[in-house]
């Protein structure tokens, strides 16, 4: 009688962990599963927020400067009248820049039409480097003259980049 007992209270104890343990493991999935999704919708918040800040700080930069006949000149610009051309922009934007910096924006670039970055403004004195193979979102928005947005790796960093075409 005392082995029958013994089964029982040891199959008993068998099934009463194993549903505990099972309880614990569906808990522990569910505020996971509710942990993802709380940093996915911060994540995306985040995300749209610095995308819209992106797209109006472009509108007014390029507008307020006129970027896109800045650009034109270059085409048929000698070697010093782009060095002008940048210097000129750089001196233009680099108050605002300031400001753009404290809201969040680490970089803007501007690069031509063949993937050859002109200006940094985050690094003025690195130019003329053909950036196709180091981003590719610069080579699309080159190729397909629309808006891309993503999250990229970059030299010191991972980052949100947004880059749109002239």
């Amino acid at each position: 009688m005392k082995k029958i007992l013994f089964f029982i209270f040891i199959v008993s104890s068998l099934g009463v962990s194993y549903w505990i343990y099972t309880l614990h493991e569906h808990t522990k999935e569910k505020q996971l599963a509710y942990a993802t999704d709380t940093y996915t919708r911060a994540f995306n918040t985040v995300y749209d927020e610095k995308k819209q800040l992106a797209k109006i700080l472009f509108v007014g930069l390029a507008s307020r400067i006129n970027l896109e006949m800045q650009l034109a000149r270059l085409r048929t610009a000698s070697s010093a009248e782009k060095n002008n051309i940048r210097q000129l922009l750089y001196n233009d934007l680099q108050p605002r820049y300031k400001d753009i910096s404290k809201m969040g924006i680490k970089q803007v670039h501007i690069h031509l039409p063949n993937n050859e970055s002109f200006l940094r403004m985050h690094a003025p004195e690195k130019f003329g480097d053909d950036l196709s193979a180091t981003r590719p979102t610069v080579a699309y928005v080159s190729t397909h003259h629309t808006e891309i947005d993503t999250f990229e790796d970059g030299i010191m960093s991972y980052g949100l980049r947004f880059v749109f075409p002239l």
